[in-house]
């Protein structure tokens, strides 16, 4: 015969309590931290840290609550919270590990998606410009030079003409880079790589090639990803980027291992040409 401490069944009960409790609660740590930041600019490590939180002290208090059950052979109850715990606890693990997998996938297929968004609405800006002024937007340029100055700054002429709205800077933006905000009232000189998460064919003409470039996805110099470039150059994906072109279309550019960007649709001399 086992002498059982008179503090043990309420103990048991309490461990598992706590282990259920902890079970059920599992997704509220996630669901705050989804809150903060959203999905597609999350740090994985904080997502998957949220999720591994409560289920820790289900399966912590599961366990110390089911080897006092078996050591008391049956005369102490909490076996159903116990069970109800330790299944939560090893089912949320189980979805903490799938995650670290499942989420940066997830992320960049998002980013994609809304960087080609921007890209199509920051095309409609274009056409409408090129309506009225006959040219894509470009900084007129300097003294004894013939060309215009290569970058994004050459875009700021959407918004000097009422085109691009301040509410709408956002477009130039995309989510998941780390840049400057605009201030309430940009400027010329407010328009720098800094705050632009797009490179800008400026030399681009109206009546280019229809495969001639116009825009694409930061992160890339000469046709080659930079991944590991400084954060406000740093690509969206490290696979390839959104290429933009002067006839609306907007493609994805696959990327080797050495982030050697493909020229099947983009020509080699071309990519000199998106600068930021």
């Amino acid at each position: 015969m086992h002498a059982r401490n008179d503090d043990q069944p309420r103990r048991t009960s309490r461990f598992a309590a706590i282990g259920f409790l902890a079970g059920i609660a599992a997704p509220a740590p996630v669901v705050a931290v989804l809150m903060m930041t959203p999905l597609v600019t999350c740090d994985v490590a904080m997502v998957v840290a949220s999720m591994l939180f409560c289920p820790a002290v289900a399966l912590l208090c599961g366990h110390l609550a089911w080897r006092e059950i078996r050591a008391a052979r049956g005369t102490v109850g909490g076996r159903l919270l116990t069970t109800g715990g330790l299944v939560t606890g090893y089912g949320w693990i189980l979805c903490a590990a799938c995650t670290i997998f499942v989420l940066p996938a997830l992320q960049t297929h998002v980013r994609k998606i809304m960087s080609r968004s921007n890209l199509e609405n920051l095309y409609t800006l274009h056409k409408t410009y090129a309506g009225l002024t006959g040219k894509y937007p470009a900084i007129p340029p300097y003294r004894y030079i013939e060309k215009p100055c290569p970058g994004v700054r050459n875009l700021y002429p959407l918004l000097a003409s009422g085109i691009l709205k301040a509410e709408w800077l956002s477009l130039l933006q995309p989510e998941g880079l780390v840049l400057q905000r605009f201030p309430n009232a940009p400027s010329l000189d407010d328009f720098t790589p800094a705050r632009i998460g797009y490179c800008y064919n400026a030399s681009a003409q109206t009546a280019c090639p229809p495969a001639m470039v116009l825009m694409c996805d930061q992160g890339q110099t000469n046709g080659i990803i930079l991944r590991n470039a400084p954060p406000e150059n740093r690509p969206l994906y490290t696979s390839g980027l959104n290429v933009l072109f002067t006839d609306g279309r907007i493609e994805w550019i696959e990327a080797d291992r050495k982030g050697i960007l493909s020229t099947n649709l983009v020509p080699a001399d071309q990519w000199s040409l998106l600068v930021k």
